[in-house]
Protein backbone atom coordinates (compact mmCIF):
# COMPACT_ATOMS: atom_id res chain seq x y z
CA UNK A 1 0.00 0.00 0.00
CA UNK A 2 2.87 2.36 0.78
CA UNK A 3 4.29 1.75 -2.70
CA UNK A 4 0.92 2.57 -4.29
CA UNK A 5 0.64 5.76 -2.24
CA UNK A 6 4.16 6.76 -3.24
CA UNK A 7 3.38 6.23 -6.91
CA UNK A 8 0.13 8.20 -6.66
CA UNK A 9 1.89 11.02 -4.85
CA UNK A 10 4.62 11.16 -7.50
CA UNK A 11 1.98 11.30 -10.24
CA UNK A 12 0.17 14.09 -8.39
CA UNK A 13 3.34 16.16 -8.06
CA UNK A 14 4.22 15.59 -11.72
CA UNK A 15 0.75 16.75 -12.74
CA UNK A 16 1.03 19.86 -10.58
CA UNK A 17 4.44 20.65 -12.09
CA UNK A 18 3.09 20.29 -15.64
CA UNK A 19 0.06 22.43 -14.84
CA UNK A 20 2.26 25.14 -13.34
CA UNK A 21 4.29 25.19 -16.54
CA UNK A 22 1.14 25.41 -18.65
CA UNK A 23 -0.24 28.20 -16.48
CA UNK A 24 3.00 30.13 -16.78
CA UNK A 25 2.85 29.82 -20.54
CA UNK A 26 -0.81 30.79 -20.80
CA UNK A 27 -0.49 33.82 -18.50
CA UNK A 28 2.65 35.22 -20.10
CA UNK A 29 1.97 38.85 -20.97
CA UNK A 30 -1.19 38.90 -18.84
CA UNK A 31 -3.56 37.96 -21.68
CA UNK A 32 -4.96 34.73 -23.04
CA UNK A 33 -3.59 33.34 -26.29
CA UNK A 34 -5.00 34.71 -29.57
CA UNK A 35 -8.31 33.40 -30.83
CA UNK A 36 -8.35 30.30 -32.96
CA UNK A 37 -10.95 28.55 -35.07
CA UNK A 38 -10.17 25.23 -33.38
CA UNK A 39 -12.79 23.88 -30.95
CA UNK A 40 -11.57 20.30 -30.97
CA UNK A 41 -10.83 20.20 -27.21
CA UNK A 42 -8.39 17.36 -27.63
CA UNK A 43 -4.85 16.64 -28.68
CA UNK A 44 -3.36 13.50 -30.15
CA UNK A 45 -0.46 12.08 -28.19
CA UNK A 46 2.61 11.56 -30.35
CA UNK A 47 4.00 8.75 -28.19
CA UNK A 48 1.11 6.28 -28.14
CA UNK A 49 -1.32 7.79 -30.68
CA UNK A 50 -4.14 8.05 -28.13
CA UNK A 51 -6.54 10.98 -28.45
CA UNK A 52 -7.27 12.92 -25.29
CA UNK A 53 -10.12 15.11 -24.14
CA UNK A 54 -8.23 17.68 -22.07
CA UNK A 55 -10.29 19.19 -19.26
CA UNK A 56 -10.05 22.09 -16.84
CA UNK A 57 -12.56 21.17 -14.13
CA UNK A 58 -14.20 23.69 -11.76
CA UNK A 59 -16.65 23.04 -8.93
CA UNK A 60 -18.24 24.88 -6.01
CA UNK A 61 -16.47 23.05 -3.14
CA UNK A 62 -13.43 20.82 -2.75
CA UNK A 63 -15.45 17.70 -1.94
CA UNK A 64 -17.44 18.11 -5.12
CA UNK A 65 -14.38 18.65 -7.29
CA UNK A 66 -12.96 15.35 -6.06
CA UNK A 67 -16.23 13.59 -6.85
CA UNK A 68 -16.42 15.06 -10.37
CA UNK A 69 -12.79 14.29 -11.19
CA UNK A 70 -13.21 10.76 -9.85
CA UNK A 71 -16.34 10.22 -11.95
CA UNK A 72 -14.88 11.35 -15.26
CA UNK A 73 -11.20 10.35 -15.03
CA UNK A 74 -11.81 6.76 -16.09
CA UNK A 75 -13.93 7.56 -19.15
CA UNK A 76 -12.32 6.25 -22.33
CA UNK A 77 -10.52 3.26 -23.80
CA UNK A 78 -7.22 2.45 -25.52
CA UNK A 79 -7.99 4.89 -28.36
CA UNK A 80 -9.39 7.93 -26.51
CA UNK A 81 -9.37 9.05 -22.90
CA UNK A 82 -9.83 11.93 -20.46
CA UNK A 83 -6.89 14.00 -19.27
CA UNK A 84 -7.45 16.35 -16.33
CA UNK A 85 -5.19 19.35 -16.96
CA UNK A 86 -6.31 21.24 -13.84
CA UNK A 87 -9.07 21.17 -11.27
CA UNK A 88 -10.09 23.81 -8.77
CA UNK A 89 -12.80 25.44 -6.70
CA UNK A 90 -14.69 28.55 -7.82
CA UNK A 91 -16.32 30.15 -10.84
CA UNK A 92 -14.77 29.92 -14.29
CA UNK A 93 -12.12 32.63 -14.80
CA UNK A 94 -10.16 34.17 -17.62
CA UNK A 95 -7.13 32.17 -16.45
CA UNK A 96 -9.11 28.97 -16.98
CA UNK A 97 -9.92 30.10 -20.52
CA UNK A 98 -6.27 30.94 -21.19
CA UNK A 99 -5.13 27.53 -19.95
CA UNK A 100 -7.79 25.72 -21.96
CA UNK A 101 -6.75 27.67 -25.04
CA UNK A 102 -3.08 26.90 -24.53
CA UNK A 103 -3.68 23.18 -24.00
CA UNK A 104 -6.39 22.82 -26.67
CA UNK A 105 -8.80 21.76 -23.93
CA UNK A 106 -12.28 22.53 -22.66
CA UNK A 107 -13.72 23.78 -19.38
CA UNK A 108 -16.09 21.60 -17.37
CA UNK A 109 -17.92 23.14 -14.43
CA UNK A 110 -20.18 21.78 -11.70
CA UNK A 111 -22.49 24.16 -9.85
CA UNK A 112 -20.37 27.20 -10.77
CA UNK A 113 -20.97 30.35 -12.80
CA UNK A 114 -19.36 31.70 -15.95
CA UNK A 115 -19.20 35.52 -15.85
CA UNK A 116 -20.39 37.15 -19.06
CA UNK A 117 -16.98 38.59 -19.90
CA UNK A 118 -15.35 35.17 -19.40
CA UNK A 119 -18.02 33.54 -21.52
CA UNK A 120 -17.31 36.03 -24.30
CA UNK A 121 -13.57 35.44 -23.99
CA UNK A 122 -14.08 31.67 -24.27
CA UNK A 123 -16.27 32.08 -27.33
CA UNK A 124 -13.72 34.33 -29.00
CA UNK A 125 -10.88 31.93 -28.19
CA UNK A 126 -12.78 28.86 -29.42
CA UNK A 127 -12.77 27.23 -25.98
CA UNK A 128 -15.76 24.94 -25.24
CA UNK A 129 -17.36 25.49 -21.83
CA UNK A 130 -19.91 23.15 -20.30
CA UNK A 131 -21.43 23.86 -16.88
CA UNK A 132 -24.12 21.83 -15.13
CA UNK A 133 -25.61 21.22 -11.70
CA UNK A 134 -26.07 17.46 -12.11
CA UNK A 135 -23.00 15.20 -12.10
CA UNK A 136 -24.46 12.48 -14.31
CA UNK A 137 -25.13 15.08 -17.02
CA UNK A 138 -21.49 16.10 -16.85
CA UNK A 139 -20.54 12.44 -17.18
CA UNK A 140 -22.80 12.13 -20.24
CA UNK A 141 -21.23 15.22 -21.81
CA UNK A 142 -17.68 13.96 -21.28
CA UNK A 143 -18.60 10.47 -22.51
CA UNK A 144 -20.14 11.92 -25.68
CA UNK A 145 -17.07 14.06 -26.38
CA UNK A 146 -14.60 11.22 -25.79
CA UNK A 147 -16.71 8.96 -28.00
CA UNK A 148 -16.58 11.66 -30.67
CA UNK A 149 -12.79 11.32 -30.77
CA UNK A 150 -13.03 7.69 -31.85
CA UNK A 151 -12.81 6.78 -35.56
CA UNK A 152 -16.02 5.78 -37.34
CA UNK A 153 -16.63 2.06 -37.71
CA UNK A 154 -16.88 1.08 -41.37
CA UNK A 155 -18.63 -2.19 -42.20
CA UNK A 156 -19.54 -3.93 -45.45
CA UNK A 157 -23.04 -5.41 -45.42
CA UNK A 158 -23.59 -8.07 -48.09
CA UNK A 159 -26.96 -7.49 -49.79
CA UNK A 160 -26.77 -10.07 -52.58
CA UNK A 161 -24.77 -13.10 -53.68
CA UNK A 162 -24.47 -14.88 -57.03
CA UNK A 163 -22.41 -17.88 -58.11
CA UNK A 164 -20.60 -17.94 -61.45
CA UNK A 165 -21.78 -20.97 -63.45
CA UNK A 166 -20.14 -20.33 -66.82
CA UNK A 167 -18.44 -17.66 -68.90
CA UNK A 168 -19.60 -15.96 -72.09
CA UNK A 169 -17.48 -13.96 -74.48
CA UNK A 170 -19.08 -10.87 -76.06
CA UNK A 171 -17.61 -8.64 -78.73
CA UNK A 172 -16.83 -5.03 -77.92
CA UNK A 173 -15.28 -3.55 -81.02
CA UNK A 174 -12.32 -5.77 -81.85
CA UNK A 175 -12.02 -7.13 -78.32
CA UNK A 176 -13.83 -10.00 -76.63
CA UNK A 177 -14.94 -9.39 -73.04
CA UNK A 178 -15.85 -12.09 -70.52
CA UNK A 179 -19.32 -11.94 -68.99
CA UNK A 180 -20.07 -14.10 -65.96
CA UNK A 181 -23.16 -16.25 -66.34
CA UNK A 182 -24.52 -16.39 -62.79
CA UNK A 183 -27.39 -17.53 -60.60
CA UNK A 184 -28.42 -15.30 -57.68
CA UNK A 185 -28.39 -17.39 -54.51
CA UNK A 186 -29.11 -14.72 -51.89
CA UNK A 187 -30.64 -11.25 -51.72
CA UNK A 188 -30.50 -8.77 -54.60
CA UNK A 189 -27.74 -7.54 -56.89
CA UNK A 190 -28.14 -4.06 -58.37
CA UNK A 191 -26.40 -2.43 -61.32
CA UNK A 192 -23.56 -0.07 -60.36
CA UNK A 193 -23.47 -1.56 -56.85
CA UNK A 194 -20.00 -2.25 -55.47
CA UNK A 195 -19.27 -5.98 -55.42
CA UNK A 196 -16.39 -8.36 -54.79
CA UNK A 197 -15.34 -11.65 -56.33
CA UNK A 198 -14.54 -14.37 -53.80
CA UNK A 199 -12.59 -17.48 -54.86
CA UNK A 200 -11.72 -20.23 -52.39
CA UNK A 201 -12.58 -17.90 -49.51
CA UNK A 202 -10.28 -15.11 -50.74
CA UNK A 203 -11.37 -11.76 -52.22
CA UNK A 204 -9.63 -11.42 -55.58
CA UNK A 205 -11.46 -8.39 -57.00
CA UNK A 206 -13.50 -5.49 -55.66
CA UNK A 207 -15.17 -3.03 -58.05
CA UNK A 208 -18.54 -1.92 -59.46
CA UNK A 209 -21.01 -4.04 -61.40
CA UNK A 210 -20.96 -2.32 -64.78
CA UNK A 211 -23.47 -4.39 -66.76
CA UNK A 212 -26.34 -6.69 -65.81
CA UNK A 213 -28.49 -8.76 -68.16
CA UNK A 214 -31.39 -11.15 -67.74
CA UNK A 215 -32.76 -13.13 -70.71
CA UNK A 216 -30.73 -10.90 -73.09
CA UNK A 217 -32.32 -7.74 -71.69
CA UNK A 218 -30.37 -5.19 -69.71
CA UNK A 219 -31.80 -4.84 -66.20
CA UNK A 220 -31.04 -2.76 -63.11
CA UNK A 221 -31.31 -5.55 -60.54
CA UNK A 222 -31.68 -9.30 -60.19
CA UNK A 223 -33.11 -11.23 -57.26
CA UNK A 224 -32.63 -14.60 -55.61
CA UNK A 225 -33.32 -17.49 -57.98
CA UNK A 226 -32.76 -15.47 -61.18
CA UNK A 227 -30.07 -16.16 -63.76
CA UNK A 228 -28.12 -13.25 -65.17
CA UNK A 229 -25.03 -12.09 -66.96
CA UNK A 230 -22.73 -9.83 -64.96
CA UNK A 231 -19.79 -7.71 -66.04
CA UNK A 232 -17.54 -5.72 -63.76
CA UNK A 233 -16.13 -2.29 -64.46
CA UNK A 234 -12.48 -3.31 -64.21
CA UNK A 235 -12.41 -7.10 -63.82
CA UNK A 236 -13.20 -9.98 -66.19
CA UNK A 237 -11.05 -12.93 -65.12
CA UNK A 238 -13.96 -14.95 -63.72
CA UNK A 239 -13.96 -18.69 -63.12
CA UNK A 240 -16.89 -21.06 -62.61
CA UNK A 241 -17.54 -21.41 -58.88
CA UNK A 242 -16.59 -17.82 -58.06
CA UNK A 243 -18.91 -16.10 -55.58
CA UNK A 244 -19.96 -12.53 -56.38
CA UNK A 245 -21.08 -10.50 -53.37
CA UNK A 246 -22.75 -7.11 -53.72
CA UNK A 247 -22.51 -4.98 -50.58
CA UNK A 248 -23.35 -1.66 -48.97
CA UNK A 249 -20.79 0.32 -47.01
CA UNK A 250 -22.23 1.24 -43.60
CA UNK A 251 -20.75 3.83 -41.25
CA UNK A 252 -21.49 3.07 -37.59
CA UNK A 253 -21.07 5.35 -34.62
CA UNK A 254 -18.30 4.18 -32.30
CA UNK A 255 -18.94 3.34 -28.65
CA UNK A 256 -16.71 3.22 -25.61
Amino acid sequence: MDDVQSINEKRRLDRIRRNDQLLATSSKGGNPAPASTSTSAYVQEQDDDIKELRLIVKADVSGTIEAVVGAISGIGNKEARVSIIQSGVGDVTDSDVALAKTTDGMILGFNVSVPRNVEGMASQAGVPVHVDTVIYRLIEEVTARVTGLLPKIIEKKVVGEATVQQLFGIKQGKATVNVAGCRVVNGTLAKHKTARVVRNGEVIADCKLNEMRHLKSEVNEVRKGMECGLRFETYADFQPGDLIQAYDIIELEPTL
